[in-house]
């Protein structure tokens, strides 16, 4: 553990339930609060809230402090949050756009994702790896999936995904992992961290244990921001990379199940001071099936017309479109459909929107060039098998 109160904080974004920042774990440590509502819609007047305890048990674990005298229970207690409530129901992943629009503006260090949502969707990617490329590094749970899914966001190459070990470090039975064909490569999660039973704040004054990869990411979440105060000039990359290879790694018959192992907390400190093979890439590409896209399970969803006429969507533009032709393209394609009635709704940023439509205006926009991106609004409750 890193106290990093000694030099200015680092600065730490989440989307999660939310958090309760009158815990006396966590007074002082929220640095910023946004609910985004069920429809997709920024609610800056309301304060801080956690309804559901999630949110506020992982943010102690980031940067909790000491309570009633004992240790600390994060891993960086001189750290800040950011937090954009955006689960649980309603359109998750408007929602996480929403957020994730809000967090970029913040300066963060670190950002937590423990969440996911069935099926790769451009619209996180390009999110993610935009806040990637602006020095953020970005941690994600593998998801409690058990062996052979992860996922997204924690499937992209640009995420350090977590899964969660017991305190002996062996593999969570939940813990998600997908690994090649070969049965011999493990593609993700990247690390495993302690994820079994881990006490932390809950709304309120209280504290509880709960279990998940969730609480895993937390804990290498609030890692990174301690390396980050311990050696403010590193880059992500650094720091992903002290992560990743100072992991002590598992036996070969549990190596399918982590990339690199279990995260050893002292060793990336000193991994990281040391500077060692800090500029060869931490982790090499692996060529693998992220999973189903989200236009495609939208598609499979329109043959079979399983919500009726009309559903929900959201729409993105290819990059070199302006904002400002969506809706003109929306309208031109409601004209040739015969549709009525739709509503279109700008996103921050103006390049997507939901869209409430007749799926036979739904259809067109699938095979519309300038559309780079068109999927569910309800994709944490949308299952998927292949056609």
């Amino acid at each position: 553990m890193v106290d990093a109160r000694r030099g200015p904080p680092i600065h730490v974004g989440a989307l999660d339930t939310g958090v309760d920042p009158r815990h006396p774990a966590l007074r002082g440590r929220v640095a910023g609060f946004l609910y985004v509502d069920e429809e997709g819609v920024p609610r800056p007047e309301r304060a801080a809230f956690d309804d559901d305890g999630h949110g506020t048990h992982t943010a102690g674990l980031v940067c909790g402090g000491s309570v009633r005298g004992r240790p600390a229970i994060g891993r960086c207690p001189g750290a800040r949050l950011f937090v954009a409530a955006v689960i649980e129901q309603g359109m998750v992943p408007v929602r996480m756009l929403v957020g994730l629009h809000w967090l970029a503006r913040q300066p963060i260090r670190v950002l937590h994702l423990p969440l996911g949502i069935v099926g790769r969707t451009p619209l996180l990617h390009e999110a993610i790896s935009r806040l990637r490329r602006r020095g953020v590094l970005v941690v994600a749970a593998a998801g409690n999936g058990g062996s052979g899914r992860v996922e997204s966001p924690a499937c992209y190459p640009q995420v350090l995904t977590v899964g969660a070990c017991d305190e002996r470090g062996e593999p969570a039975a939940f813990s998600a992992s997908v690994y090649a064909e070969d049965g011999r490569r493990c593609i993700k999660p990247d690390v495993l961290a302690p994820g079994v039973a881990l006490r932390s704040a809950a709304p309120g004054r209280g504290m509880v244990r709960l279990s998940g990869t969730s609480m895993a990411s937390a804990c290498v979440a609030g890692l990174a921001a301690s390396l980050f105060a311990a050696v403010p000039g590193a880059t992500p990359s650094q720091v992903e990379a002290a992560i990743v290879r100072s992991a002590r790694p598992l036996p070969a018959e549990l190596a399918h199940r982590s990339r690199h192992g279990v995260v050893d907390f002292a060793g990336a400190r000193a991994w990281l001071r040391r500077g060692r093979d800090l500029r060869r890439p931490p982790r090499p590409p692996i060529r693998w099936d992220e999973g189903p896209r989200c236009d495609a399970m939208l598609e499979r969803r329109l043959r079979l017309r399983i919500a009726g006429d009309e559903l929900d969507a959201i729409v993105m533009l290819r990059p070199g479109f302006p904002g400002g032709a969506l809706a003109g393209l929306v309208e031109r394609h409601a004209r040739a459909a015969r549709v009525r009635g739709h509503r279109l709704r700008l996103l921050p940023g103006g390049r997507a929107a939901v869209l409430v439509a007749h799926h036979r205006l739904l259809h067109r926009l699938l095979r519309e060039p300038a559309v780079a991106h068109l999927c569910s609004t309800e994709l944490d409750v949308l299952g998927w098998a292949p056609p």
